[in-house]
């Protein structure tokens, strides 16, 4: 009989000691895996997140592209009221970049 055993007793299966009463090595387990998991979820929704704001940076750029389009093409016509009606936005007038229109060069 080892000292421990002498200050504690015999290990008794199906508990897990200093933990409390409701504690087995299974729920250990299950609660070491749950860990694990949030951790892995954790790592997928920020890389998700910097994914969408690449992708936000990309339409951003493509949306100035057809505004710059469509302001050559059609040089009379209101391009937000055009984006409020296709239900889309461009952002503010100003975002596209200074583009001549058909007559400027």
């Amino acid at each position: 009989m080892n000292s421990y055993q002498s200050l504690f007793g015999k290990e008794k299966p199906g508990g897990v000691r200093y933990l409390g009463r409701i504690i087995t090595p299974t729920i250990l387990k299950k609660n070491e895996e749950i860990v694990v998991i949030k951790k892995q979820h954790a790592s997928e929704i920020a890389s998700l997140e910097s994914k969408v704001g690449v992708m936000q940076n990309e339409m951003d750029g493509l949306k100035s592209i057809v505004k710059c389009l469509l302001g050559q093409s059609i040089p009379r016509v209101d391009i937000d009221a055009l984006a409020t009606r296709l239900g889309c936005n461009f952002g503010d007038a100003n975002s596209a970049p200074d583009v001549p229109s058909h007559g400027e060069v």
